[in-house]
């Protein structure tokens, strides 16, 4: 069974890549479309686990024919709630990353030092670099990595806080992962596939359908997790 994912990026509004992958893990493939020509990371909004994923990524594409910016780049102006009904249709299986749909990337690398007469790659301080394989491992480790899944507290979003949803439900904040909706407890993603009137095994990115003093949840988490500041202990 392969992976189907969505992703979506700050500096493309509007537009989603549909991409198709063998591994269920697919953070580190995501990792690396964030090069030094992208200039922001990239986002998974949806992902799912699906059987003949590449005859459905074939009818997806299909079906999104008209929204296909270029026709050899996968890249659409469709929402991901669309892709989602498709997905769903499809008996797909949720994966994504991370509860709000975000994915830790390594920023690109620097050019190589050119090689000294003894094999061995020097950076500018004059220090060796590691070698290849060293420096493969690291960087597959950073690729490795993913971002937390959604914490409140860490958002400054205290227990009793209002969370407003896209069609104007309002959920509590119950603790530092869940929220009361409906009298109930439950985590957010739950409740957001409740709003929407999805099934419980849709895919959903729960971050982006709930606001807190106007703010979408899922920009507060990237502000918070942004690589400019690092990750609470």
């Amino acid at each position: 069974m392969s992976t189907i994912y969505v992703l979506s990026n700050p500096a493309m509004p509007e537009t989603v890549f549909i991409g198709y992958s063998r591994k269920e893990n697919i953070s580190g493939e995501i990792a690396e479309l964030y090069t030094s020509s992208v200039p922001a990371p990239f986002k998974c909004e949806l992902a799912a686990n699906v059987e003949n994923a590449r005859d459905v990524l074939a009818l997806i594409h299909s079906i999104f024919a008209s929204a296909r910016i270029s026709p050899d780049r996968d890249f659409f102006k469709v929402s991901s709630d669309q892709v989602m009904a498709v997905l769903k249709l499809a008996g797909g299986r949720d994966v994504t990353p991370a509860e709000d749909g975000t994915v830790t990337t390594a920023a690109a690398e620097a050019a190589p030092a050119p090689a000294p007469a003894n094999g061995r790659r020097r950076a500018a301080n004059g220090r060796r670099r590691p070698r290849r394989s060293q420096a493969k491992s690291a960087s597959s480790r950073k690729r490795r990595r993913r971002r937390p899944n959604l914490n409140f507290k860490q958002l400054s979003i205290e227990p009793g806080s209002v969370l407003v949803g896209r069609d104007g439900t309002e959920v509590i904040v119950h603790d530092d992962r869940q929220v009361t909706y409906q009298d109930e407890v439950m985590f957010i993603t739950p409740a957001t596939r409740r709003m929407l009137g999805l099934d419980d095994n849709a895919v959903v990115s729960a971050g982006q359908y709930w606001t807190y003093n106007g703010r979408k949840v899922s920009e507060l988490y990237d502000e918070y997790h942004s690589p400019a500041k690092p990750d609470a202990e």
